[in-house]
């Protein structure tokens, strides 16, 4: 039976269900001592990620005069910035559920627009970060308690080489050896090899049985965390997984403004390389961390994706109202 196109793609009992491990994620961080925020969906700056294609909005769509200098506004990808100007604000234990976009992103796992979780909490290193995720995970779920294991065990446990040594001709091999189509393929960058062997040959392994929470990414996949002061090969960027299924990101966040816009310049020329257009550089949260703001962690948990894995669902539509082909 075909099903009407006004219809709800997820069950009004998973809705429901869906309800019920919200709140309980607003009751674990209420707990925890954290207040909710609202930020801006619409801004004049986003996220300068080389992966990360924002939804744009043109400033005549707004019908207003305003004083950003880009032609364009984005809808944002993740609240990252605004809240990161919260804390330079003196906010000290921030969360937020909100909606996020994303260009180009529909699939099994993917829809343009979904709901992200994000929090940020002063004076917690890197470890405090993990553990509170490790926290959050108990408090919602029914899982074992998590594990943790480092991005170099996870590739020696499941692609057996190491990836904080490995050369390009030994990350063609070893992507060979696991029987991954290489067809039309001829990456130039070490990290671009790591990500293909990474998504193929170790995340379906991770978070089975337990969740695990990944750590010490290398460093050139750093994006906003901090270099690991003990091994300056990786950084202090650690992720959720369960059941093979990526849920979370976090970091020990960087607190250099300077550092901040050399990264964020670094993607744009690697974004340009690649024939995608450059971003602004994120001149309001650059002040915020001149400004000041001290040691923090902070997260971010895909809602959609989460309530899917707990739920058993096998595509994101199941957990979604009206995913986009319907909205």
């Amino acid at each position: 039976m075909i099903e009407p196109p006004f219809q709800s793609t997820a069950a009004i009992e998973t809705l429901r269900q869906r309800a019920a491990i919200l709140r309980s994620i607003r009751g674990f961080f209420d707990d925890a001592g954290f207040f909710e925020v609202q930020t801006p969906t619409l801004s004049s700056e986003t996220m300068v990620d080389l992966h990360i294609d924002p939804v744009t909005v043109a400033r005549e769509a707004l019908q207003l005069s305003l004083p950003h200098a880009h032609s364009d506004l984005y809808l944002q990808s993740s609240p990252e910035f605004a809240m990161k100007r919260l804390l330079a604000c003196g906010a000290d234990a921030i969360y937020q559920i909100c909606p996020a976009f994303r260009a180009g992103e529909r699939g099994t796992n993917h829809n343009p627009e979904f709901m992200m979780l994000e929090w940020y909490r002063m004076g917690d290193r890197f470890e405090e970060g993990i553990q509170l995720l490790s926290q959050l995970v108990d408090r919602v779920t029914d899982r074992p308690a998590c594990q943790q294991m480092t991005y170099q065990a996870a590739f020696e446990a499941f692609a057996q080489f190491d990836p904080l040594t490995a050369t390009l001709p030994q990350l063609r091999e070893a992507a060979a050896r696991l029987g991954i189509d290489l067809t039309g393929l001829d990456f130039e960058h070490v990290d671009d090899w790591l990500n293909l062997i990474f998504d193929h040959a170790v995340v379906p392994n991770l978070g089975r049985g337990q969740p695990t929470i990944l750590t010490h990414y290398p460093s050139s996949q750093a994006a906003l965390a901090l270099i690991c002061r003990d091994d300056p090969r990786t950084a202090e960027r650690f992720e959720l997984f369960i059941d093979g299924i990526e849920l979370a990101n976090g970091y020990g966040e960087l607190l250099d403004a300077e550092e901040l816009l050399r990264r964020c310049d670094e993607n744009n020329r690697a974004r340009m390389e690649m024939g995608k257009p450059g971003l602004p550089m994120p001149r309001q949260l650059y002040r915020a961390m001149q400004h000041g703001i001290s040691t923090c962690s902070g997260c971010a948990l895909g809602v959609d994706r989460f309530v899917a894995v707990l739920l058993g669902k096998r595509e994101l539509s199941e957990t979604l109202t009206f995913p986009i082909d319907r909205a």
